[in-house]
């Protein structure tokens, strides 16, 4: 709109008009410096609501720039009452009040310049106010928004820690169970030695009876053997006498 935000040097001074034109998002309040004072002399409280009409900054007030100021300071005046005021002011009637018109007028209407005054003042602090409350709930909601960014992530890293432990508990379980296994596979390899020491044992045992047997046979066939070469030589002599007989015939 018509009406500007005036910033000068590092801080903001501001006045009503400012304050109606304020954005959405109202600046730090200890970046705004309320350009009312709230002492001021008779002159600095004359040339400030001077400066709050004169809309445009061109050293003149019109009429336009008077019914919007005194709206935005919450002067309840009909349209006829302000514009009566005006031509009160603008005594030579060329549509822009002089700063010289507008001293003659104050004089006469100074109620409604302390009025005016006093509404903008109160305006631009309460500007600071809800800046400050404003900071106040941007800071809450930060600090709120950073609880839950930290809330989310501790529940995340909780999560991810529930399925380390999971995942350690089933490493666990399992290299109890490739234990057991082991055991159990030391075991068939125990019984296995053992057996085959067994089998062992017990070749050799029927390879000792093997032999004794056949040593046993061996003795078992003397006897046999030397019956048979006596009765070989008693064959051989009776044959000899046969022989010898029929020699004889």
């Amino acid at each position: 709109g018509a009406i500007r935000t005036v910033i000068t040097g590092s801080n903001r001074r501001m006045g009503s008009r400012d304050v109606a034109a304020a954005p959405a998002v109202t600046p730090n309040a200890a970046a705004i410096a309320n350009r009312f004072p709230e002492a001021p002399t008779a002159e600095a409280k004359l040339r400030l609501v001077f400066e709050e009409l004169d809309l445009n900054n061109n050293r003149q007030i019109e009429l336009d720039g008077f019914r919007r100021v005194l709206k935005a300071v919450g002067v309840d005046f009909t349209p006829a009452t302000i514009d009566d005021l005006y031509e009160r002011m603008d005594t030579n009637k060329n549509g822009a009040v002089s700063y010289s018109e507008y001293l003659n007028w104050a004089a006469r209407y100074s109620s409604l310049i302390d009025s005016i005054y006093e509404r903008s003042r109160e305006a631009v602090e309460k500007l600071r106010r809800d800046s400050a409350i404003d900071a106040k709930r941007r800071a809450m909601e930060g600090l709120g928004q950073k609880e839950r960014v930290a809330n989310a992530n501790w529940q995340g890293a909780l999560k991810d820690l529930r399925t380390q432990e999971r995942n350690l508990a089933a490493l666990a379980e399992e290299i109890e169970q490739r234990k057991d296994e082991e055991k159990m596979r030391s075991r068939e390899m125990l019984e296995v030695e053992r057996d085959a020491d067994f089998a062992r044992t017990e070749r050799n045992s029927k390879e000792k009876d093997y032999l004794a047997a056949k040593e046993m046979e061996r003795d078992a066939f003397k006897p046999l053997n030397a019956a048979t070469l006596t009765v070989e030589k008693i064959q051989g002599k009776m044959q000899n006498l046969e022989d010898g007989l029929y020699g004889m015939q």
